[in-house]
């Protein structure tokens, strides 16, 4: 949903990866705690992990959805969906959460791959 403002108060961002879904679901949490985030729920068959954002001077916290999951060309996705909790405007806070979540999860995935190489 857009806003007077021009600012979602919903937000969703997948990113794509060349490794297996189970290989993902590991640095979903920490991904999650880095982007300081307090997960609420974790279900790995279902590949789906819920959480919530603090609240800011700019937004009175996010819910979040975090999907893991392959697509149908065999590449593994990780969605996030934020949705702001009670207010119209988030001022720009819903995609930085977003940012913050898939640069910690990109770090994390580049860190475990060259300890591997």
């Amino acid at each position: 949903m857009w806003t007077p403002a021009g600012r979602k108060s919903v937000a969703a961002t997948t990113q794509t990866y060349s490794i297996p879904a189970k290989s993902v679901w590991p640095f979903l949490g920490a991904a999650a705690d880095a982007a300081g985030w307090k997960l609420k729920s974790q279900n790995s068959e279902a590949g789906l992990l819920t959480a919530t954002t603090p609240a800011s001077l700019r937004s009175w916290g996010n819910k979040v959805s975090i999907r893991v999951y392959l697509q149908p060309d065999g590449v593994t996705a990780v969605t996030v969906e934020s949705k702001a909790r009670a207010q119209l405007y988030t001022w720009g806070k819903t995609q930085e959460d977003l940012d913050r979540f898939f640069s910690a999860l990109h770090r994390l995935i580049l860190g475990a791959q060259s300890v591997t190489t």
